[in-house]
């Protein structure tokens, strides 16, 4: 595991325990399954050390399209050819699918413009890999690269189509710009975006979209000290009719730096559905029993050490 200066959970040199992350990884494709609203498609990890500077980044595009074309029927793009041996990773843990894009799940997917220069390679394989992915499977998305100096990471926005509703994070891997960006481009009306002013990387870990059976927005669920602007917020929530959820800060991550947190706020959306990794252990739990959405709960022990969590390396198309 390599370490960022934004993401004090990481323990540097730390080595997963392979049997449970496997274990909690077949724990959340069957979550996800099993409710029924999803197709899941799952996506290998490149295991290359060639990838480990940004003058690379187009020898290994030509790469991956080379492998692609020859393996068009693949879901999964067979990797072989670009395993380093030693099975030494590019400034990655053991999670590669990672806020890698937003889509409005109807015929635009915008890819993600890492800040940081190491994880630049992602964006190239997985917009090699969405493209193989949409055509095999007659999905009509146009997948957009982001213009220069615009920063963006999938983990700091959450869209609801239904209702055209987006919420973008205001974080420090983020900027203003982008979210302009994802305005345009969804046609977002200026009363259906809030932007989440908040502490950490990104909005999904301490903010949680809930939308019921029809898809559309029915509550929030929001670490609120960790926000700076709650009232903007709150007026955001009552302007729209929406239940807003003010939980503790134990169960989003910024604060859990040790890896033991609960991470309950990071979590996937469905309709009638919300999949997370820990409970509330409040009144939060009843509450959307009351508003009919079923929870599904599945462990991410070993995730936890890389601060991630079921949001983080889900993205829907």
């Amino acid at each position: 595991m390599p370490w960022y200066s934004d993401n004090p959970a990481m323990k540097k040199g730390y080595t997963p325990d392979h049997k449970m992350v496997q274990n909690e990884y077949w724990g959340i494709i069957t979550a996800c399954s099993g409710t029924g609203r999803a197709k899941m498609f799952e996506i290998n990890f490149p295991n290359a050390n060639e990838l480990d500077t940004i003058r690379r980044i187009q020898e290994t595009q030509d790469a991956i399209s080379k492998i692609l074309r020859q393996n068009t029927d693949l879901i999964n793009p067979n990797w072989k050819d670009l395993v380093d041996t030693k099975g030494e990773f590019t400034q990655h843990d053991f999670v590669f699918v990672r806020d890698s894009f937003i889509s409005n799940q109807k015929d635009k997917i915008l890819m993600s413009n890492f800040s940081r220069p190491e994880r630049k390679v992602e964006e190239w394989i997985m917009k090699e890999i969405l493209e193989t992915l949409t055509k095999k499977h007659d999905i009509e998305r146009k997948i957009i690269t982001a213009p220069e100096g615009l920063f963006f990471e999938g983990g700091n926005f959450r869209y609801i189509p239904e209702e055209g509703i987006l919420f973008a994070g205001m974080q420090n891997r983020n900027n203003k710009e982008w979210i302009n960006f994802v305005k345009e481009q969804f046609e977002i009306h200026k009363d259906k975006i809030l932007m989440i002013d908040g502490i950490g990387f990104h909005v999904d870990t301490y903010f949680s979209a809930v939308t019921g059976q029809d898809g559309k927005l029915v509550a929030g669920i929001i670490c609120s000290n960790l926000v700076h602007n709650m009232t903007e917020i709150r007026n955001f929530f009552k302007e729209h009719n929406k239940i807003l959820l003010e939980v503790d800060d134990k169960f989003g991550i910024w604060e859990n730096w040790d890896g033991t947190g609960k991470f309950s706020t990071n979590t996937l959306q469905l309709q009638e559905y919300l999949i997370g990794c820990d409970r509330f252990d409040d009144k939060t739990e009843e509450i959307l029993g009351k508003l009919g959405i079923v929870r599904v709960i599945t462990p991410t022990g070993e995730y936890k050490r890389s601060w991630w969590s079921i949001h983080c390396s889900t993205n829907q198309i």
